[in-house]
């Protein structure tokens, strides 16, 4: 048949009839579907009174198919729907509807998320580039790109928008605090690995000196300075704390080694100043003829342990000044070198530096006083010394019912269980009573329970190395660290370890009084306390 004949009667058919026909032969659906026969299925369509035009985003085929045809687009089920979803140009049965809506949906969601993304990515990607430009990129860099993470998270920088000049300012100069920090942390980083060979070095000489001492560690050398001490002393920072380019001179610190006792010396005079203002600064005025360290009210309380009643010299081998202390990256950037001395202090396993501010003065002064006082001295004069060797004991008189015979430091610190309301008011107990309370003192002290529990509460050096620890812990200690080749060789006391400087004052057992005006005497012979040793029936109270 003719081709003008076939477009003629095509021209005339239903878009159903046009669609049905291309689906019957191969030649049909080829002629049918190319762009030449777009005349005729316009044709078709007019023929059909009221139906809109075609969509631009449809073919003539296709349009015809969704209006005419009751398929469902997405199983092909024969009359399976007459919903035409015009919004998205398909046809679904009830079971496909909404799986590929959704999935329609989640497909414009994805390309859009994708959009947003390359926009972000585009934008982060000409941040962090004009940075580099700047001179920003070993700080970019730096620790993994810990700085530009910050950046790429700040909110001016991740947005799914082009960057514009206007945007860049303010970005630029949030950035550029950031990186400023970053900058500050990585020269730090740096110069603190620098000197790190130079504190080994340090730490080396200071050994030498201390291996001229027989034994090494004493309870002098519980108050000799630390590594971390020695390397902040200026003598011999000006020697380590100089730049690479100038040179580091390792004989300039093998010298200093014979000039380490009077540095000693140096820092103990200044950590006594430094313990002698805060005394001075709690007593307020004072006697020029009186020395304030040799006070009995001169005491310091440890701010971070239960340490009270601390004196001059002890408090320099205190444990809280020499344990592990955390590091500050912000101090770090401000103070390369003394991070510097904290890192190489880790990483040597030495004590930590010396610092008075982790004492308070006694504050307890005033009950301090109350006490001296009522042992019959002056507590603007009386000493340490004198305190400890006056031989008297107290009572508190407003507590009768649990009265006890005191010495003055406990009596001091408040160790004492008082009633109710009580003032705690000290007085002096009387010769004989006083003769009495001494003597049970000295009976629980060598009572074989008490020493093992003294023992277990100690503190003890080793003579070795500087490592203390408790009772048998330092023997162990001594046998494992010292004696590998014959653990079976017992540590011997002042010849393997010593009594550690740093240990609370001793203070006896407070003896128990009871009043005989006030219980009858045979219950008072009879009972536990007194026939235990622990307490004796006082006529005078």
């Amino acid at each position: 048949m003719p081709l003008d004949i076939l477009v003629e009667i095509f021209s005339l058919l239903h878009p159903r009839d046009l669609v049905n026909l291309a689906r019957t032969l191969r030649d049909f659906r080829t002629f049918l579907m190319s762009r030449d026969s777009a005349p005729f299925w316009r044709a078709a369509r007019k023929q059909v009174d009221g139906l809109p035009d075609c969509p631009p985003f449809l073919s003539e085929p296709a349009y015809a198919n969704l209006v005419f045809f009751t398929h469902c687009h997405g199983c092909a089920r024969p009359n399976g729907s007459n919903v035409v979803v015009w919004s998205f140009a398909v046809r679904y049965c009830a079971k496909c509807k909404g799986d590929h809506i959704r999935r329609w949906v989640g497909d414009q969601d994805a390309r859009k998320s994708a959009e947003l993304s390359l926009l972000r990515d585009g934008r982060i990607q000409e941040v962090e580039q004009r940075l580099r430009d700047e001179g920003w990129g070993k700080d970019l860099d730096w620790h993994d790109g810990a700085a530009l993470g910050i950046i790429k998270a700040m909110k001016s920088v991740c947005r799914p928008h082009k960057l514009t000049d206007r945007a860049w300012s303010t970005i630029r100069k949030d950035a550029t605090q950031v990186l400023e920090k970053h900058r500050d942390y990585r020269l730090c980083e740096e110069r603190v690995n620098e000197l790190q060979p130079r504190f080994t070095l340090l730490f080396g000489v200071v050994a030498l000196w201390l291996k001229a001492h027989d034994p090494p560690w004493t309870a002098e050398t519980d108050w000799y300075p630390s590594f971390a001490d020695f390397a902040l002393m200026s003598a011999f920072r000006d020697s380590i704390d100089v730049p690479a380019e100038t040179g580091f001179q390792d004989d300039a610190l093998l010298k200093m080694q014979s000039h380490i006792p009077d540095l000693v010396n140096t820092w103990r005079e200044e950590c006594k100043a430094a313990i002698l203002k805060i005394i001075t600064d709690g007593l307020g005025s004072l006697p020029n003829s009186v020395d304030p360290l040799s006070l009995a009210v001169a005491t310091l309380d440890c701010v971070f342990c239960s340490y009270k009643g601390l004196r001059w010299p002890q408090v320099l081998a205190h444990r809280c000044l020499r344990g592990r202390r955390n590091l500050d990256p912000d101090a770090a950037a401000k103070n390369p070198y003394r991070q510097a001395v904290l890192i190489a202090r880790d990483r040597l396993e030495t004590w930590y530096m010396w610092d008075s501010e982790a004492f308070v003065f006694n504050p307890s002064l005033k009950r301090t006083r109350a006490v001296i006082e009522a042992c019959g001295k002056d507590p603007d004069t009386a000493t340490y010394e004198e305190m400890e060797s006056c031989g008297v004991r107290v009572f508190c008189s407003d507590c009768l019912r649990h009265c006890e015979a005191l010495d003055w430091k406990m009596a001091a610190r408040s160790q004492v269980r008082h009633q109710t309301g009580c003032s705690a008011s000290f007085k002096l107990l009387n010769a004989e009573d006083t003769a009495k309370a001494l003597e049970l003192e000295a009976f629980q002290w060598s009572q074989p329970a008490n020493a093992r529990l003294r023992d277990a509460n100690t503190v003890y050096g080793c003579r070795h190395c500087h490592d203390r620890d408790h009772g048998k812990y330092i023997t162990w200690h001594s046998a494992m660290e010292h004696f590998i080749e014959d653990v079976t060789i017992d540590a011997k006391f002042d010849v393997d370890y010593y009594v550690h400087t740093d240990n609370e004052p001793y203070m006896p057992t407070p003896i128990r009084i009871y009043s005989q005006g006030r219980r009858q005497a045979s219950k008072l012979a009879t009972n536990a306390a007194v026939q235990e040793k622990a307490a004796f029936v006082s006529s005078s109270i």
